[in-house]
């Protein structure tokens, strides 16, 4: 039969899958030295900052690797010198939380300017 092996993807996507989050379970350890299961909370959100900070819509179908690299970069050394500026992790979430919304912001002034942009003359 032709086609793709659909069994096959996967189960080769759940192990890979299965794989990366071992991995990542394992950098979370060495990074924090503790396994409780409240240690990560919103770093999801951290990582989805980070991707929307380099470029990627939150409505899905754009953005690229690079982008979400570079956001992420941005977002960890902005961390990081507030860490080392001795700022108080109430305002280094406080302006985490601005970050974000100003990423947020922006990207949502661009996709409507583009989408309003792209309407036909007759559409307006």
């Amino acid at each position: 039969s032709s086609g793709i092996p659909v069994k096959a993807t996967l189960w080769s996507v759940y192990i890979l899958a299965g794989l990366l989050v071992g991995l990542g379970g394992w950098m979370f350890l060495a990074r924090f030295a503790s396994g409780t299961s409240t240690a990560g909370n919103l770093l999801e959100l951290e990582a989805i900052a980070a991707v929307v900070i380099g470029g990627a819509a939150l409505s899905g179908g754009r953005g690229k690797v690079f982008g979400a690299v570079v956001g992420t970069i941005i977002f960890a050394v902005i961390a990081n010198l507030l860490s080392l500026l001795n700022v108080s992790t109430f305002l280094q979430d406080a302006f985490r939380g601005a970050l974000i919304l100003v990423a947020v912001t922006l990207a949502t002034v661009q996709f409507t300017r583009k989408r309003a942009n792209s309407m036909t003359p007759a559409a307006k």
